[in-house]
Parts: C-alpha cells; structure tokens; sequence
C-alpha cells in the first residue's frame, strides 16, 4: 500500500505544481496557484482538527451534502455518511489519533474533469491501536475541493499499511 500511496503521489502533485508553475507565467492556463486563499485554508484545517479530535458532528457541518471521499485505499470511494463513519469507527479502534495541520498550496483549475477550487496539503499523523497500543506513524497528503464554504471532495492517502484497522 505504500508504493502505491507514493506513486499516487509521484502521478498526481509533481503535474499540479509545473502546471501551476508554468500557469504563473501565461495569462490563460489551466491551472494557476489561487490567491486570498484564508478561508479556503482555514475550512481545511478545521476538518482535518475535528477528525483529528474526534469531532465527527463538526466535520460534518464543513462537508457538502454531495461530498464524496477517495482513497486511503485505491478504488475506494464513500458518500458524506460513509465518511463519516468511517473516521468515528477509526476513533473508536485507535486512541489517541493525532493529525497534524497541514501545510496547503490552493490551486484553481479552469476547465476539465477536475475544474475547481482545489487545496494541496501534506501533514504528519500518530495513532496508537487501542486494543494492541501499536503506534502507526508516518505522512499524509490530500487533495481538498471546495465551493468556498463546504468541502465538495477530498482523496486522502497516508503512507502506512493500516490493513490490521
């Protein structure tokens, strides 16, 4: 599973960021790095603080009800209520579980099947399996959408083996 999260990585964020990088010097690319980029970042964070906190209520007041999840494994996709469960049934076998801030990057993406307000994060994770007090540790990186006021989707990797949860 983690070769597999890396070469998630190596596909999908080096083309996002010379996309970008390439987008800062022409005037009509498809994808540019956004500005005033505060509240997008601040929707992303607090997710990320109420899942890390066990705060399930709250994360689903910042989701869309169209939400839709990929990922940590490869294929998986869930709606809003199978996330949701998800994470409070991660709560429950793992204590504590701890998800660091992540650093974003927000881009815009003008036209095709990913048009949209998108946020690039990378962070640090710490859970210990309650039942076993196991600690699994290790980087997270997701890819965030957003409408400005709800997260619309979110693909979410991490770079352990966490077949035993």
């Amino acid at each position: 599973m983690k070769g597999t999260n890396n070469l998630l990585a190596i596909y999908f964020l080096p083309p996002c960021y010379f996309s970008c990088k390439y987008a800062k010097d022409q005037t009509n690319g498809t994808v540019s790095i956004k500005k005033n980029t505060e509240k997008d970042h601040a929707l992303i964070h607090q997710y990320v603080e109420a899942l890390g906190a066990g705060e399930v209520d709250l994360a689903a007041m910042l989701l869309h009800p169209t939400f839709r999840a990929h990922g940590p494994e490869v294929g998986k996709s869930r709606d809003k209520k199978q996330e949701l469960n998800y994470w409070r049934a991660l709560h429950s076998l793992c204590k504590p579980l701890e998800l660091k801030k992540p650093g974003l990057v927000s881009l815009q993406v003008k036209e095709g099947i990913c048009e949209g307000d998108w946020m690039l994060g990378w962070g640090n994770y710490k859970l210990t399996l309650a039942k076993e007090s196991h600690t699994l540790s290790g980087c997270y990186h997701l890819a965030a959408k957003t409408d400005g006021h709800r997260i619309l989707e979110i693909q979410f990797w991490y770079e352990h083996n966490h077949s035993r949860i």
